[in-house]
């Protein structure tokens, strides 16, 4: 796509596919997962076997590297209104998963 311009559909979907060979290739670099997080449309992924939420691939980042902002900021964006994260089920405080990865 041109600068400035939103990808298509099938264009975000290919770039969602490069994000996730990306990760099955080297599972240990955070700004990938993060990215795999942020790609339309916003639906569970199929990764290595395992279907996962975009808030699952912000936390693999933030398991990676407790210290990434944008995953951190992503994350939020995600989070109901109570500051609660759901990820397979299980519900998380925002203050439980600070003292998990800080």
């Amino acid at each position: 796509t041109a600068l400035g311009e939103a990808p298509t559909m099938a264009g975000a979907l290919a770039q969602k596919q490069c994000f996730i060979k990306a990760v099955e290739c080297n599972p240990r670099i955070a700004s990938t997962w993060n990215n795999l997080g942020t790609r339309p449309p916003h639906e569970p992924v199929r990764v290595s076997g395992t279907m996962l939420t975009e808030q699952q691939c912000y936390l693999k980042a933030l398991e990676i590297n407790p210290r990434y902002a944008i995953a951190w900021s992503n994350l939020g964006v995600t989070l109901d209104e109570g500051g609660i994260v759901q990820v397979g089920g299980v519900s998380f405080t925002m203050q439980k998963l600070s003292l998990i990865h800080i």
